[in-house]
Parts: C-alpha cells; structure tokens; sequence
C-alpha cells in the first residue's frame, strides 16, 4: 500500500477546486478582467481550517500542542464559511453572463465550505476521545456560534484572522464592546445566532448523508 496516497477527501478536493480555477481563468481570459480572483485567496484561507485539524491525529491527549492547534483552527475556522458571504461582492459585470458568475460563486462556495465541515469533524472526533459527549456537543456549538461570530467580524466589520496577534487590542476593545452592550450591536448577536443554526443544519446534515446513504431500502 502506497502510504503517500492522498486521501480520496482530497483527491476530491483537488478535483472540484480545479474546475473553479479553471471557470475563473477563463473568466478572466474572456473578459480581459480580474475580477473575483479574490476568490483564489478565500479558497486558500478556506482550507487552512483542514489543515491545521489534520494535524490533530498527531496528538496523544489534550495537552499543550492540541490546545494550540485547536484554538489555530478556532482562528482559522470561520474563513471557510466565509466564502458563503462573498455573493454580496456579485454583480453584472464585464458583459459576462450572471449565470455564469453565479456558477463561478456556487462553485468556489462549496469548495470552500466542505473542507471547513471536515475539519470540523475531525475536531469532534479528536474530541470525543478526549471529552464526555456533553461537552463535546457543547463545544460543537460554540465552535458553530463563534464561526458565525468571526463571520460577522471579518464580512461586516473587516477585520482578518491575522488581526487576532496583529490588531489584538483592537480586535479585543470590539469583543468587549458587544458583550458589555449588546444592545449595541444587536446585528451581530442576531447575525451571530442565525448563521449559527444554519451552518449547524449543514453540519449535521453533512454528517448524515453517508448513514442515510448505506440505509437499506424497505
């Protein structure tokens, strides 16, 4: 056996992300434009989550180096449902056909979510071994909040995974505004908890698709 083989997620992967880059470059060759080659950097940063849970698997227990990583890919999770965001950037533009851009974004939202449900069935994997099942349920659903939380921070008040060691005072001030006065920042406790339950029902639907697929037909 080949243990250098890439895993079939990631040949999986590889594939689909290939089709976008190519619906985008050309795009770009069509058009003569560059229009949403942003997309590129949010694939990237979509998929660092993955990355950093593979690493968990290296990990005997939760000691100091699963703390990091986990709290890593805390950071770096949110970027993956991001990209869900980024249909607020599409218009007509170029003389390109909408359908075609809005394949474009379909294509590169898809591919930017599921490495980010992987990863965190990795989490609460590695978890579940480390944990009782309440608290990993628990920590679940903050993992699944706080994504929507940093969603919120980076879509509506621009900040970036990075300005947690960059902008830390900053980044901390906000956090600590909208806890102190929520009814300050209403939006964002609002925005926090629907894409919350949303990406939620995403995650568990995700999680059942392969038993509701081996289920034997009555």
């Amino acid at each position: 056996m080949n243990n250098n083989k890439l895993p079939a997620f990631e040949r999986l992967m590889i594939f689909t992300m290939s089709f976008t880059i190519g619906v985008l470059l050309y795009r770009c060759i069509f058009s003569l434009s560059f229009h949403y080659v942003f997309l590129l950097w949010n694939l990237f940063l979509a998929i660092t989550p993955y990355l950093v849970s593979k690493q968990l698997k290296k990990c005997n227990g939760l000691g100091l180096k699963a703390v990091l990583l986990l709290s890593a890919w805390l950071l770096l999770f949110p970027n993956s449902p991001y990209i869900l965001t980024d249909i607020f950037h599409f218009r007509q533009k170029d003389n390109i056909p909408f359908w075609y851009d809005l394949l474009l974004y379909f294509s590169a939202a898809v591919n930017g979510l599921l490495p980010g449900l992987v990863s965190l069935m990795k989490v609460e994997s590695f978890l579940t071994t480390q944990l009782k099942p309440f608290w990993v349920k628990c920590s679940i659903l903050f993992c699944l909040f706080s994504s929507g939380y940093g969603v919120y921070l980076g879509r509506f008040l621009r900040f970036n995974s990075w300005d947690s060691i960059t902008g830390t005072k900053k980044l901390l001030f906000v956090s600590e505004q909208s806890v102190i006065m929520p009814q300050e920042h209403i939006h964002l406790w609002i925005f926090t908890i629907i894409f919350g339950i949303f990406l939620g029902i995403i995650y568990y639907t995700f999680k059942k698709i392969p038993a509701l697929v081996r289920q034997p037909k009555k």
